[in-house]
């Protein structure tokens, strides 16, 4: 099955580009699911992005917390 995944931020910005980005998949006739990532840096925001999946039809798969491991991974340990 072909879907749009979208990766949203609960950001303020994050808002309009997410109806955006939606309403571009919806007239190519594909599905769109969402993760909220970094849910737990403004909980609020990620609630309304939620909500406004829901509103939209759009499935949430997951919310995920901030992890600073992940800001780390790419970092190269150079210890030479």
């Amino acid at each position: 099955m072909r879907a749009a995944d979208v990766e949203a931020e609960p950001t303020v910005s994050a808002i309009p580009d997410f109806e955006r980005v939606a309403d571009l998949a919806r007239r190519f006739k594909v599905p769109v699911l969402v993760c909220i990532n970094k849910a737990d840096l403004n909980p609020n925001l990620a609630d309304r992005l939620e909500d406004l999946a829901e509103a939209l039809g759009v499935e949430t798969i997951g919310r995920f917390p901030y992890d600073e491991n992940f800001v780390q991974a790419p970092v190269i340990n150079d210890t030479t």
